[in-house]
């Protein structure tokens, strides 16, 4: 929650120490106690005209149209600040919002990390591995199977699988898939990175990004989640991020993607999952107040009664160039898929564990797939920093609150 700055200057001096802050809603009239300052807290030096003086200018945020508890905001002084505490004063709006839109939610979360993450690191693959990186997981046979992204000291990509009884631990990390060996892969797949899983029918479709000078979308299938066949590249260069959704819509193979130079969400359709087209414009990079900077989907969309639950993932940029990778969700109409309901006000997840700051990527959540469980329960799989796999739980309901009403 972001309340727009403002500043008021004074012209008699106010001590720093428990410095109080007051603000005036200018419709009201009325004054509001809203918090201390220590004397820790920088305070720029300006008078009530500007000048550079000895006084302090002091920042403040100005509570209007939005509930807050009074505990928060302290006693309400009837006539303002006391006497002689500020003799004059003016104030200077510095970022205009819309008070309407902005809200103030209870403390509940709808993600919970699982407390002994990272649950795969490199320590634990069997070969030179200098991390693990955004993994697809799905269930298959009572058991969690996880194409796992993992890159050498070469910087060589590969992908392999890791199965796990329960979806959290005693993960058994062996096979290494196959890519294909021809001049046309090699030419436009130097990198391989950002597998997708999803299953449609019998079949169990794996787009992933490949990438040398810029990116295109390959496919393979699989029947058994041990065996994989190259289907070939599904898309141009420029594009990123293909899931699929688990259903054909319309009898048409469906799937969200990325135009790589836009960050959007575009949905797409197709008679065979190989030849695409139809592309309708879902969601714009700024439809959500923490991905500014671009968007793409993750996991497989989930179909609910009240629409289609999109995880997607969102970057803020940081003073133009640190980017900070979080989780959010959207909802869609079931038989219109381009056509959106929802987007989620609040990020489901951002980086706040050690594991999710310090890495190759830091400040990187990717959450890049899910697995729902029959009671509505979901293991939420995502990359931290772009060096350790880590899982979190949650549940469609929970994310149906987000999605529709925070």
């Amino acid at each position: 929650m972001f309340w727009p700055i403002w500043s008021w200057s004074v012209s008699k001096s106010i001590p720093r120490t428990d410095a109080t802050l007051f603000c005036r809603d200018a419709a009201a009239g009325s004054f509001a106690w809203l918090s201390k300052r220590r004397d820790h807290d920088p305070f720029p030096v300006l008078s009530a005209a500007g000048s550079a003086s000895r006084e302090p200018r002091i920042p403040f945020f100005l509570v209007a149209n939005c509930t807050i508890p009074l505990a928060t905001c302290g006693p309400l002084p009837a006539s303002g600040p006391a006497p002689g505490s500020v003799r004059s004063f003016t104030m200077k709006k510095l970022n205009p919002v819309t008070f309407a839109e902005k809200r103030v939610y209870s403390k509940w979360r709808p993600v919970r990390r699982y407390k002994h993450n990272p649950i795969i690191t490199a320590d634990l693959v069997p070969f030179s591995c200098r991390g693990v990186y955004n993994s697809s997981v799905v269930k298959h046979e009572d058991r969690y199977v996880m194409v796992l992204r993992c890159e050498g000291y070469n910087f060589n990509d590969i992908f392999c699988l890791a199965e796990s009884p329960n979806g959290y631990d005693q993960w058994k990390i062996g096979g290494i898939i196959p890519m294909p060996d021809d001049p046309e892969y090699r030419r436009y797949a130097r990198v391989q990175y950002d597998p997708r899983i999803t299953k449609v029918g019998d079949t169990h479709y794996m787009t992933f990004c490949c990438h040398a000078s810029d990116a295109r979308m390959g496919l393979m299938t699989s029947k058994d989640m041990r065996t994989f066949k190259w289907e070939g590249f599904i898309t141009g260069t420029g594009f990123r991020n293909t899931v699929f959704f688990p259903e054909k819509i319309d009898g048409l193979f469906t799937a969200l993607e990325r135009p790589n130079a836009l960050g959007e969400i575009w949905v797409t359709q197709s008679p065979d999952a190989k030849f695409w087209g139809d592309h309708r414009l879902l969601m714009e990079k700024g439809q959500c107040s923490y991905g500014w900077g671009k968007i793409g989907p993750c996991g497989t969309p989930i179909r609910t009664k009240e629409g289609w639950l999109i995880i997607f993932h969102a970057v803020s940029v940081v003073c133009d160039y640190e980017y900070i990778y979080h989780a959010g969700v959207c909802l869609s109409r079931l038989d219109r898929p381009s056509e959106m309901i929802r987007v989620g006000d609040e990020c489901i997840l951002t980086p706040e564990e050690p594991y999710e700051h310090f890495g190759h990527t830091p400040n990187c959540v990717f959450a890049s797939s899910h697995v729902v469980e029959p009671d509505g329960s979901i293991k939420l799989y995502y990359g931290a920093s772009d060096r350790y796999q880590c899982v979190a739980d949650t549940s469609v309901d929970e994310l149906l609150e987000v999605a529709l009403r925070r």
